[in-house]
């Protein structure tokens, strides 16, 4: 099992609704023993009975997790796995927000002034 948890975890935004994970391998010392794969586990913060799992090969650096929902804070965490997994490093990152998906419904413009016009509208 390795004593240490993976190098410089990195977690970017990329979209609304994916984040990029990457991270370093550990040692050949601290790997202790040969290095199977890396467990990444994620949940969306204050939701940890929502955890899900991926697991790379440990020639793998880096993955994408996608259909992630949009402006929302993730855990991520990311451990090496030899016979049993090592330690986790974890990160915090949020999605982006979305673009809306319609328009605004009945705008509607007025005339306040000569210098001011006032616009009301409902959500799609």
């Amino acid at each position: 099992v390795p004593f240490v948890a993976p190098d410089n975890l990195v977690v970017v935004n990329m979209s609304a609704n994916e984040l990029a994970v990457s991270w370093e391998r550990p040692t050949e010392i601290d790997i202790n023993g040969v290095l199977r794969n890396y467990i990444i586990e994620y949940h969306i913060v204050d939701q940890s009975n929502n955890l899900l799992t991926v697991n790379v090969t440990g020639d793998t650096l880096s993955t994408v997790l996608n259909n992630l929902n949009n402006y929302t804070e993730y855990n991520v965490s990311v451990a090496a796995f030899t016979i049993g997994n090592g330690p986790f490093s974890s990160e915090i990152e949020r999605t982006s927000e979305n673009v809306p998906g319609e328009p605004p419904q009945n705008v509607q413009a007025s005339n306040e002034s000569s210098t001011t016009i006032s616009v009301d509208w409902e959500s799609p």
